[in-house]
């Protein structure tokens, strides 16, 4: 018989801060280790920008109001998609 995704899980499943208890008799501050979240859109938004300006540098050369003008729709659609690739990754991770 398949279990139920929702069930509550067994204690030893969840997280205890006080595990490295040891760090913090040491005098040494005890944190927990959680893997920083990396965002696609910040990575989306310089990529973008980027491509952005060297669009405007192939259209119209060296002009800085075109370059800057190209770097920042590239960066608003950087993080439009960015945005949606987060939204997506969070609800395929459910």
């Amino acid at each position: 018989m398949p279990t139920s995704r929702h069930r509550k899980k067994h204690a030893h499943h969840h997280y205890h801060p006080r595990a490295n208890s040891h760090a913090s008799n040491s005098g040494v501050q005890a944190t927990a280790r959680h893997p920083k979240k990396k965002s696609a859109v910040t990575i989306m938004i310089v990529f973008l920008a980027v491509i952005g300006v060297g669009v405007a540098f192939l259209a119209g050369g060296t002009n800085s109001t075109l370059l800057l003008g190209g770097a920042l729709v590239g960066a608003i659609a950087g993080y439009f998609i960015g945005h949606g690739m987060d939204k997506m990754v969070a609800k395929n991770a459910k």
